[in-house]
């Protein structure tokens, strides 16, 4: 399983806000800390205020925050700001399988996916991987 790069440019933004201690960051600050395309970042950075992830000042002394703490934002929140609503593909490729009637492989993959990323908060992935200080 791997994120897309919305996906991953949305955590690293994360994580490094969540690193500023509580103050505003500006998007393009850390587009240059990061060494992210500002343009792409800003676009995620509207999704993630919009779904009430990160909460964003304007003005001269504006900037990103997060909305609460890191602790409460899930993976699963993250992805379905910036990704929106996924669709099913089958893992086998099985034609019945659908998100209301999944067969028993895309059950199971599913199932522990859940559990392994959509409990997993941001509070989590920098704990536990002490990535993207």
């Amino acid at each position: 399983m791997s994120f897309t790069k919305q996906v991953q440019y949305a955590i690293q933004m994360l994580i490094h806000i969540e690193n500023s201690t509580g103050h505003l960051l500006t998007v393009k600050e850390i587009a240059d800390k990061r060494d992210l395309p500002h343009n792409f970042l800003q676009k995620i950075a509207q999704n993630l205020t919009r779904n009430n992830i990160i909460e964003s000042k304007r003005g001269r002394n504006g900037g990103v925050k997060l909305k609460k703490p890191s602790d409460e934002i899930t993976v699963k929140e993250i992805i379905r700001a910036v990704d929106g609503p996924s669709g099913h593909d089958c893992i086998i490729g099985e034609y019945s399988c659908t998100p209301e009637n999944l067969c028993h492989v895309c059950s199971h993959y599913n199932s522990h996916f859940a559990e392994l990323y959509f409990n997993t908060t941001l509070k989590n992935l920098m704990t536990k991987e002490h990535c993207c200080k």
